[in-house]
């Protein structure tokens, strides 16, 4: 199992340190208020969240892609199974949000379960 340091470490190479920092912080809040919710790193740097939310009966899969330039882009969220409309051609939806460096990754997630409720 790599430690923490090594984690960041490798981070550095491909995030910028506001980048890291922001994600730290940003886990901790997403933790906190969708348990189910996970970051995890992948090869050559690149970060998903995953998880759950859940609306009644009606019960999604989420992934979120994080761009390297992170928080200044936006993550693309997948949503499984894909909602009736607001869906891009390569798959992600559309969240009828602008993006700043001010959102959140736990903002789109409650953006995905807003449009789910609006979908029932």
């Amino acid at each position: 199992m790599k430690s923490l340091l090594s984690i960041v470490q490798f981070l550095f190479q491909f995030f910028p340190r506001l980048s890291i920092d922001r994600l730290r912080l940003e886990a901790t809040v997403l933790r906190e208020f969708f348990p189910s919710f996970k970051i995890k790193l992948l090869r050559k740097g690149k970060i998903i969240v995953t998880g759950t939310i859940a609306n009644g009966n009606d019960i999604r899969d989420i992934l979120i892609a994080i761009p390297y330039s992170y928080p200044f882009q936006k993550p693309k969220l997948y949503m499984r199974p894909e909602p009736k409309h607001h869906v891009w051609p390569d798959g992600s939806v559309c969240l009828l949000m602008s993006w700043s460096g001010k959102n959140t990754i736990s903002q789109l997630v409650v953006k995905a379960a807003e449009l789910m409720k609006r979908e029932r």
